[in-house]
């Protein structure tokens, strides 16, 4: 796989923004302390991160027609077989949300967890943890999840997701080339290019979860730090440049989950979270 002068320097800047992301997230969250500002400033890191493995696609990237349509099929079939198992093992209630009703799925188990499927959107909590919780605590764990989609307004969560898993695989069969090449320039390039994307992945990942705990804090106010601080049992702390870039490489770890081994999505600290939460209600009710 040759690349031409173009594709070098798109490789270049895109590598170059993977491994300023977890900085510029850091800077972000500890410079403002206003939530609409910060909620822009996060969206704004959302766009950076999107546009560098946009660069890296087209620096290193590799998918014919064929491979295309295979991608875009396995996609859809995962998607779809996911969603028909936790349709069939959940069941559906509402939160009311303001003067907003949103619809969530209550998932058999005795788990604590909450997630937002990215292949629909749709919102999943566990039995285990509505029983854990109290109602408003509920009310702020499916706000949370809820802000996945509405930081990502105008476009769909699974929309957007869904492109983002295309580019990666691109960025990745592009990276299998380089490196299968056998030349130190071809394997070099091939793991600063992985390593940038991964660092693009990470900053995505941060930013939307932080956009999320937001948009719940909008939604529920105060509690939406009580029902965090009760699941993790975490305390306050800032992330520092240092504590982020180990968080960022130790992200690069799989996790062995049901028995099978994944590389999930990276999500920041629950002290980080809790940080910005309170420096969010302290300028909120000026505290």
């Amino acid at each position: 796989m040759e690349l031409g002068g173009i594709r070098v320097v798109a490789t270049a800047i895109g590598t170059a923004m993977g491994l300023l992301g977890p900085g510029l997230y850091v800077y972000t969250v500890n410079r403002y302390g206003d939530a609409v500002i910060l909620w822009r400033r996060l969206r704004l890191l959302l766009l950076y991160s999107g546009t560098g493995l946009l660069l890296l696609s087209i620096g290193v990237g590799w998918m014919d027609v064929s491979t295309l349509i295979t991608a875009v099929a396995v996609l859809v079939a995962v998607f779809l077989l996911v969603h028909l198992v936790l349709e069939k093992r959940s069941s559906m209630f509402v939160v009311g949300l303001g003067d907003e009703v949103v619809e969530a799925r209550l998932l058999r188990g005795q788990g604590t967890a909450a997630f937002s499927f990215t292949g629909t959107g749709r919102i999943y909590v566990s039995e285990g943890l509505v029983y854990m919780l109290e109602p408003g605590e509920l009310a702020a764990i499916v706000a949370h999840e809820r802000g996945h989609s509405v930081a990502l307004q105008p476009l769909s969560s699974p929309l957007v997701n869904s492109l983002l898993a295309l580019l990666s695989v691109a960025i990745a069969m592009g990276v299998v080339n380089l490196v299968a090449s056998g030349s130190a320039a071809g394997i070099s390039l091939g793991l600063l290019a992985s390593l940038g994307a991964w660092g693009l992945w990470v900053t995505y990942n941060w930013a939307w979860e932080s956009l999320a705990d937001i948009y719940s804090l909008i939604k529920t106010g105060a509690i939406a730090y009580t029902a965090l601080q009760r699941i993790t049992g975490a305390l306050p702390r800032p992330l520092s440049i240092r504590d982020a870039y180990y968080d960022f490489i130790r992200s690069m770890r799989p996790r062995r989950i049901g028995g099978g081994v994944f590389l999930v999505n990276p999500h920041p600290r629950p002290e980080t979270r809790l940080y910005i939460m309170q420096r969010l209600l302290r300028e909120l009710y000026q505290l």
